[in-house]
Order: structure tokens, then C-alpha cells, then sequence
């Protein structure tokens, strides 16, 4: 996963590999606590937080099916993090 800011003095990060994740695959009224504790493990956390979550916060719903298979919550603590930018000459494992 790459995490990239095109501004001059922006930095981009790479995770590499898994350490440990966090799999939501639908919207479950304790999954932001959830979330919460696998937060809490310390380290990176990269990943993503669907269009469904909002299902977790509000009572709310949607009518339109979601056809792309992608779970809610996806997080990764990767195994190395690699930064560039931001001054850095050369990238650097952080």
C-alpha cells in the first residue's frame, strides 16, 4: 500500500508486508470499537474505511447493492514502512 502527497515538501509512504489486520467485512453496530483496539496494538496502520461505515455511526441504510466485494474496514500494520520526500536524499525504513 502506498500512501503518496505530490506536493513538494509532502512525504509518501510504502507498508510492506502484514503484520497483523483488521477485517470488517459488513457494517456492525461494534465494529468502530472494534477498530478502536486493533488502533490501539501501536504501530503503522494503513488501510481504508468504506462507504458502508456510515452504517455505524448513523442509523442509515442504503437501497443500492454494493457490487464491489470490497469489505467495510481494512487495515494493515505492515511489516516495514518505507518513507521518501520531505528532504529525505534517499527513501528510509521508519
Amino acid at each position: 500500500m502506498d500512501l503518496f502527497d505530490e506536493r513538494p515538501e509532502g512525504q509518501c509512504f510504502l507498508a510492506v508486508g502484514c503484520r497483523r489486520s483488521f477485517v470488517l467485512a459488513d457494517a456492525h453496530p461494534d465494529g468502530l470499537a472494534a477498530l478502536q483496539r486493533f488502533f490501539d496494538g501501536g504501530g503503522w496502520a494503513f488501510g481504508w474505511v468504506g462507504y458502508e461505515a456510515k452504517d455505524m455511526v448513523e442509523p442509515l441504510s442504503s437501497a443500492h447493492a454494493d457490487a464491489t466485494g470490497f469489505p467495510v474496514l481494512h487495515w494493515t500494520e505492515p511489516r516495514i514502512v518505507v518513507a521518501w520526500g520531505a528532504g529525505r536524499e534517499e527513501p528510509e525504513v521508519v
